[in-house]
């Protein structure tokens, strides 16, 4: 039985499960994407530092200004790149999710004979709107760290292509 209010069409619990679930996977699906980045990012700069680092010193010493600042930058960007992947993949530990659901924190400091009433006092309607602005915010995060990611791959080519060129 569907009906209209002014918000909008009533849904039922089906519907209702559904959409928590969906919610649920964005929130997976953004955690692995950004594990995956990261991890791969990680990777890489633990191969390259290494082998770069007694070279790099050398190297910036003999190369023009503008190399070494396009690098430098593209450096910097890598590492606001992390800094925004590891927004996404951190647990949350707060006690309470945003407008005062009980989370898994809770339960573990928690008399398990309340355990029961904290669960159905939440509904998973009242749970869809906070778990929807966690996983906007964590592909928010994914975002800015693949343009950020796409800029130093950009800014690193540059300094790449002129130190050839000088």
């Amino acid at each position: 039985m569907t009906t209209t209010t002014r918000t909008g069409p009533v849904a039922d619990q089906a519907d209702i499960a559904r959409e928590f679930s969906d919610v649920k996977e964005e929130i997976r699906n953004a955690n692995f994407l950004g594990a995956t980045v990261l991890g791969a990012s990680i990777t890489s700069a633990g191969i390259a530092v290494p082998l770069l680092a007694d070279r790099v010193h050398a190297v910036v010493i003999d190369q023009p200004v503008v190399v070494v600042g396009l690098a430098g930058v593209g450096v910097l960007a890598i590492v606001a790149a992390l800094w925004q992947l590891l927004d996404v993949v951190l647990p949350r530990l707060n006690d309470k999710g945003s407008e005062g659901r009980a989370n898994f924190i809770t339960y573990a400091h928690t008399d398990p004979a309340c355990i029961a009433r904290l669960i159905a006092a939440s509904t998973r309607a009242d749970e869809i709107p906070t778990l929807s602005r966690i996983a906007k915010a964590k592909y928010r995060s994914l975002g800015r760290a693949g343009r950020l990611l796409k800029a130093a791959i950009v800014l690193l080519a540059a300094a790449t292509a002129l130190a050839i060129t000088f």
